[in-house]
């Protein structure tokens, strides 16, 4: 069982060494040493499922270490800044005041027809409307378009809109959703209220959202 311990975080070690020799652009939207404990952890489950021989102490043990090392070395980068700038890349600046950085862009290997097919995707048709482009830890581009380019705000125009908040189901396929209910200070009676005002009946009703505001949504059956 000793064996196994010292045998799992030396794996994890190489692994998040290996991961860093790669780059970001292999790590998707994880940071590195999640994508590790993700693969080791996929890994070690399946050994006793698919090899009946292997008892399955032997992947609870790698699993339970795996899962307190995350959660110690998690702690101490909290405590330790400077500790996770060696678990975990820090971001590159693609594009600085506008301008490309080809030594960056060098440095993490994404060549500039890479960054234009990022910058599409993120709606930006012309590099010149980029102020920063900057490749985050977890492997994705944040784009920040300069000010002449950047869509006005509700400040920028002088309004002053009211926070509608965000919509909640309270009632969805003849069910309600009476938590939610309790949290907006409603029941069920108001909601058989509002069908009712809109001509509705709740078995005529697929699901009925509101606001903050009171602002009611209601979206028929099909016939």
């Amino acid at each position: 069982m000793f064996t196994i311990l010292i045998r799992t975080i030396l794996i994890y070690v190489f692994l998040i060494g290996i991961m860093r020799l790669m780059g970001k652009r292999q790590l998707g939207e994880l940071e590195v040493t999640d994508l590790v404990i993700t693969l080791l952890l996929s890994e070690i489950a399946t050994i006793p499922i698919t090899d009946k021989n292997t008892p399955v102490l032997y992947a609870i043990v790698p699993v339970i270490t795996l899962a307190s090392f995350e959660v110690f070395t998690s702690g101490l980068c909290l405590k330790y800044p400077r500790l996770k700038s060696l678990l975990s890349p820090k971001p590159a600046l693609l594009i600085y005041n506008g301008k490309v950085n080809r030594a960056e862009l060098q440095k993490v290997r994404i060549s500039l027809d890479e960054l234009l097919c990022e910058l599409r995707q993120k709606n930006v048709a012309d590099i010149d409307q980029v102020q920063y482009a900057i490749l985050e830890s977890n492997g994705k581009i944040s784009i920040i378009t300069k000010a002449m380019h950047t869509p006005p705000t509700a400040q920028m125009l002088g309004l002053a809109p009211v926070e509608p908040g965000v919509m909640h189901i309270v009632f969805c396929d003849g069910i309600y959703a009476d938590p939610t209910l309790r949290s907006l200070g409603k029941d069920r009676r108001w909601v058989q209220k509002q069908m009712k005002a809109h001509g509705l009946t709740p078995a005529q009703v697929f699901y009925m959202m509101v606001d903050d505001l009171n602002n009611v949504r209601i979206e028929r059956r099909d016939s």
